[in-house]
């Protein structure tokens, strides 16, 4: 369910939106195009390979250190799908109570955040494939930024619902209200991708000015 979320809910839109981003400003400059240049280049392969895996760092990442904090060994944490007679309770508490039912609630519900907000924040960078986001920022699409606003609230409904009377929703994906401090991590690993974003472009204008 948290997949067909984020391909369905959190992509949805702002994909849609980014089909009317403006021409960019350097594109008369430019030189053409081979015509037997194929539409995903090397550079782009090199560029989603490098981002996807920050992307899948940060989402496990970002669940892994919930538990390493609540004391749990990587040992354990190997194992955390089933509960045998070799796991040891951290500080007292069982493995059911930590990687079943409630206890995998935050967790999950964390790294969900993590992955939504990733994909978000992508979105806002990807107004110019090459131009930096402080050249070329997302207001030169404001469709983007609705297309990017109705998933995060959306996402937001989903994680509050039981505050906004419809606890079932959020049971059904198994996830629970998050803290400040919970955002405050959740931006600790998901921001960090506009940086890895500004850096590939940054080549990638390099690469193009002396190709």
């Amino acid at each position: 369910m948290h997949l067909l979320w984020v391909n369905l809910v959190t992509d949805g839109p702002p994909a849609t939106a980014l089909g009317f981003n403006p021409p960019s400003p350097d594109v008369m400059s430019q030189k053409p195009r081979p015509s037997d240049e194929p539409i995903m280049t090397k550079w782009m392969a090199y560029r989603y390979l490098i981002t996807g895996l920050y992307v899948g760092f940060a989402t496990v990442g970002s669940f892994v250190c919930h538990y390493l904090a609540q004391g749990v060994s990587l040992h354990q944490l190997r194992s955390w799908g089933k509960c045998g007679q070799s796991w040891s309770p951290a500080d007292g508490v069982s493995c059911e109570s930590l990687f079943q039912g409630a206890g995998r609630e935050l967790p999950q519900t964390l790294s969900l955040t993590v992955l939504v907000c990733m994909e978000l924040f992508k979105a806002l960078s990807a107004v110019s494939v090459d131009s930096s986001l402080l050249t070329v920022g997302p207001n030169q699409n404001p469709l983007l930024i609705g297309g990017v606003a109705l998933p995060f609230l959306l996402h937001l409904a989903v994680v509050y619902s039981a505050k906004l009377g419809f606890p079932g929703l959020a049971k059904s994906f198994g996830l629970a209200p998050l803290s400040l401090h919970d955002w405050q991590t959740a931006l600790k690993w998901s921001a960090p991708i506009l940086i890895v974003e500004e850096v590939l472009k940054a080549i990638g204008r390099h690469h193009n000015k002396h190709n």
